[in-house]
């Protein structure tokens, strides 16, 4: 842009300087005609005018000298310019005399060539350029320069847009390479981000969905240490809450989804669960990394769980002091070591319960499926087991004294070691049972049934041994 600038600033020096020179008087005052050269004028020269280069920005305001047709021509905005600055030309001399004639006769020889004649005279000088077409010349020049002037004003312009325009690519391009090293660290963080929106909207969820009412939804809810002491949470749905140390006395939870909650040490006295669903639902845990062994076991004294599903249930130290779980399932459950005295087991199901150490005095087992149960060192000391199922029970080291076996089916129970002193088992089936070891002290074995019946002396009977 620069170089531009020179030439075109070059142009308009060398036109000023023909515009002086064409636009001269023809004055004879002076007494020296000043000597021109084509140096001062800045003229180039080409030998044809097919030699001559394009007239453009480049050759504008260029004086080109034509040599084949002796010619000038000049490169204005309008295009190449003919220049005519040759004068007109000199008038003819007059002929010379012509040479006297020889006489007709016989061809001689040939005579010697006649004198050449004089020679004409120098024409007059050619006239002076057309001064008219000269101010034209001049004119366009002038405005070749005023346009040359309003070009560069124009491209000064053009420079200086440019360079706002370099400085705003500039910020523009240092705002994307920002903007860009943001939206990469938010793509890097964007699996920790939709993780914390996920936790945020569950905790939302229940923080407005755990409305605690009759039938609210609560599952997964965070209810420790709370004191829900007399609600009516019926059906409420607790599902895998954490209920540790909390307070349950007297709440109605018949027909609630407690299905693995977790509830050490919590309180359940005089709570009623009838038809509630407690499988797998733990109310003591062991953990060496928690609380070091057993963490404490919740207080079910007096609750009512009736027709209740105790499934898998986790009860390890329950206090189920005169509970009532008649009707209630508790397949599988775990209640080694509960205190289960006076608890009411009418018609529950019990098969393959865990009950190793549990403390059974005067429970009420009547017509209770304990088929396969565990109850081995277990206390049911006057423990009511009138037409109980203990089929395949596991009654080993137990005690039995003053229990009531009446109609029991004890088909393949294991009572060896058993203390079943003042025990009665009137009319109960002892095919395959073992009482190997076992107390029998005023033990009633009225009409019971022998069959191949292992007796304390560890023998198999078919017959009424007591």
């Amino acid at each position: 842009m620069r170089r531009l600038n020179a030439v075109l600033f070059a142009l308009m020096m060398a036109t000023l300087s023909l515009a002086g020179c064409l636009g001269g008087d023809d004055s004879d005052d002076s007494d020296e005609d000043p000597v021109e050269t084509l140096d001062d004028w800045t003229v180039y020269m080409v030998d044809s005018g097919d030699d001559l280069p394009n007239c453009n920005s480049d050759t504008l305001g260029r004086l080109y000298y034509v040599a084949n047709v002796e010619t000038f021509e000049v490169c204005l905005t309008t295009g190449w310019s003919f220049i005519d600055i040759k004068g007109a030309d000199g008038a003819q001399g007059p002929a010379g005399e012509t040479g006297p004639q020889g006489a007709d006769g016989q061809d001689g020889a040939q005579g010697p060539a006649g004198e050449t004649g004089p020679q004409g005279e120098p024409g007059m000088d050619g006239q002076a350029a057309n001064e008219s077409m000269m101010y034209d010349l001049e004119q366009q020049l002038v405005i070749m320069n005023q346009d040359m002037y309003v070009i560069l004003t124009n491209i000064s312009e053009i420079e200086s847009e440019l360079g706002s325009v370099d400085n705003a690519i500039q910020l523009y391009y240092s705002w994307f390479t920002q903007i860009n090293g943001d939206v990469i660290n938010i793509q890097s963080n964007l699996s920790m981000v939709w993780d914390a929106i996920f936790d945020l909207e569950s905790d939302l969820a229940t923080a407005m969905s755990c409305q605690l009412g009759r039938y609210a939804y609560c599952a997964g809810a965070d209810l420790s240490y709370m004191n829900l002491s007399g609600m009516d949470l019926t059906g409420i749905d607790l599902r895998g809450a954490n209920l540790q140390n909390t307070t349950l006395d007297y709440v109605t939870l018949d027909g609630a989804d407690l299905r693995s909650i977790v509830a050490f040490n919590a309180s359940f006295i005089h709570t009623g669960m009838n038809d509630t669903y407690l499988q797998k639902a733990e109310f003591n845990g062991y953990s060496t990394l928690e609380c070091g062994g057993y963490c404490g076991a919740a207080n079910l004294t007096d609750a009512h769980f009736s027709n209740a599903d105790l499934t898998d249930a986790y009860l390890q130290q329950a206090d189920l002091t005169n509970a009532y779980l008649g009707y209630a399932d508790l397949t599988d459950a775990y209640v080694g070591n509960a205190f289960l005295t006076d608890a009411d087991f009418r018609f529950a199901d019990l098969t393959n319960a865990y009950l190793v150490y549990a403390d059974l005095t005067d429970a009420n087992f009547a017509d209770a499926d304990l088929t396969d149960a565990r109850l081995a060192h277990a206390d049911l000391t006057n423990a009511y087991l009138v037409y109980a199922d203990l089929t395949d029970a596991n009654l080993g080291n137990a005690d039995l004294t003053d229990a009531n076996l009446g109609n029991a089916d004890l088909t393949d129970a294991y009572l060896g070691n058993a203390d079943l002193t003042n025990a009665d088992l009137y009319y109960a089936d002892l095919t395959n049972a073992n009482f190997g070891g076992a107390i029998v002290t005023n033990a009633d074995f009225y009409n019971t049934i022998w069959s191949n019946t292992i007796w304390t002396d560890g023998i198999a009977y078919d017959t009424n041994q007591s």
